[in-house]
Parts: C-alpha cells; structure tokens; sequence
C-alpha cells in the first residue's frame, strides 16, 4: 500500500508539473511581438484571365510585367494598405485587412514613362510599402516591362471661323462672336500662345476656352483692337501643347500663320 501510494503521489507532482511548464510556456508566447505580413507571392494576368506568373517571392530572377497587365500581390498575414513606388495605391476584392491585392499595370505611369516607344525587357525594381497591425514595412520586386509601343499624337488644329487667305471675312461677326479656333485635343491653356496682327502692330484680343478647352475664342478687349473693313490681318498661333504636353503638329519652322481680308465698306446707298 505504501508502494502504491508513493506512485500515486508521484504521477499526481508529474501531471502537475507538466501542466505548470505547458502554462509557463503559454504565457511565453503570449508575451511575444506580433509578427509583420510578408509578401510571399506576386503574379500578373492580363485583362482577359490569362494568368501568367511574375514569379514567386522573393525573385531570383526578372518576372515579366506587361503595361495591360493586373499585377496580384499575397501576404501570408492580413494587411491594412499596399501602395506601389509611392504613389499607386493597390485594391482588395475584400474589406481592408486583406491579404490579397490587385493593382492595374497602366496605374505605375512613372515607371512606363521611362519607356518611351517600343522598349522591351527593360529592368526596374517596384517598391513594395504595405502595412498592417505591426506598422509600415517595404519590400522590393524585380520585374522586366514587357514590350508595349504608344502612338502619340501631336495635336492639331481642326477647323476655324476663318480661312487661310480669305478676303472677304465679316468684320462685324469676327468683332462680336470672336474668332473661333478649334484644337483635336484638350489643350494646355497656359502653353498656348495665340496673337493677331495688322501688319506689325499686335491687336490686343484675349482667348476664351470652351468645350473642355478644345476651343479657343479670341476677342477684342476695346472697340480700339477691332478689326477694320478692308484690311489685311495675319494670326498666328505662336505656340499650343495638348495636356499631355504634346506640342502641336505644324510648328517645326516656326508659329502656323493664317492671313486673311476683311470685306470692304459697303458704298453708301447700298
């Protein structure tokens, strides 16, 4: 009996303890830092469900990233907000924390406007800034831009009120609704210089803009800049850049002129 007590005291202390050290050690690892996300997967697919892998993280090698492409980055935690070299902010298809993020290739502008034209396998390194409940991290991803090209467009001028070497323009519709230039694109009002001339003297007219500043109407600011029957005028568009900042077609030797005449006075009587 006192064997069989002995070993039942024994194997009671042995539970004991180990239920002490489980608890000592849970304690322990409730007292640990919270550790950050990573980022353990990043691929791209294009707009049409193509899936091609960009690789897995982190890169050993160079992924390609196409400019159309949808660039879906994995953390092995939820994360608050991913942001892009600064600037382009990721989306989640759920309610941030998420762990998975999709960002619109076309969204990294600065990164394609190191391209210009047809440039393939160029090498840059996207910089990865997210955060979650441990605070702000960043990581790197190596990618090569997949071939693209962009056809720009210098702007051009489409139609105006007034022809090149007209001589019979309408003095009183000119001085009253404006002389009216209409652009292909949205222009940049600041960077378009437009002047009116007879002979050397330069007519003071002002430039309204309408229709999304893609029309230019230039007006008299007093009765002293009108223009006068039967006189010779020359416009000149000095200068005119799109919002993208494209500089209009035409300009290679100098400002685009249109020359025009004014109708005569009408004899007295008639």
């Amino acid at each position: 009996m006192k064997v069989a007590s002995f070993y039942n005291i024994l194997l009671k202390s042995t539970c004991f303890l180990c239920g002490l050290l489980l608890l000592i050690g849970c304690l322990a690892d409730s007292n640990e830092e919270p550790q950050p996300a990573k980022l353990i997967k990043v691929t791209s697919y294009d707009a049409e469900g193509d899936s091609s892998e960009v690789d897995l993280f982190p890169l050993n090698g160079r992924g390609i990233l196409g400019r159309d492409s949808i660039i879906e980055l994995v953390f092995d935690k939820p994360v608050l907000e991913v942001v892009i070299n600064y600037a382009a902010k990721a989306q989640s298809d759920d309610v941030p924390p998420a762990t998975v993020w999709k960002l619109e290739g076309n969204q990294l502008e600065e990164v394609w406007n190191l391209q210009i034209g047809f440039n393939p396998e160029r090498g840059v390194t996207l910089t990865i800034i997210y955060e979650d409940e441990t605070g702000i991290h960043k990581d790197t991803l190596d990618v090569t831009l997949g071939a693209y090209s962009i056809d720009v467009f210098p702007p051009m001028i489409i139609s105006a009120n007034i022809g090149h070497k007209q001589v019979d323009a309408d003095v009183n519709r000119l001085n009253q609704e404006g002389i009216v230039i209409t652009f292909s694109d949205e222009m940049d009002v600041c960077r378009t210089q437009i002047e009116i001339f007879s002979g050397q003297m330069m007519l003071n007219w002002r430039i309204d803009w309408i229709e999304g500043n893609s029309t230019a109407i230039l007006l008299p600011e007093s009765p002293d800049d009108w223009l006068l029957p039967g006189h010779e005028y020359e416009i000149h568009l000095v200068d005119f850049y799109d919002n993208g900042g494209n500089r209009g077609e035409g300009l290679e030797d100098g400002p685009i002129v249109i020359r025009f005449q004014t109708a005569g006075a009408e004899p007295d009587g008639e």
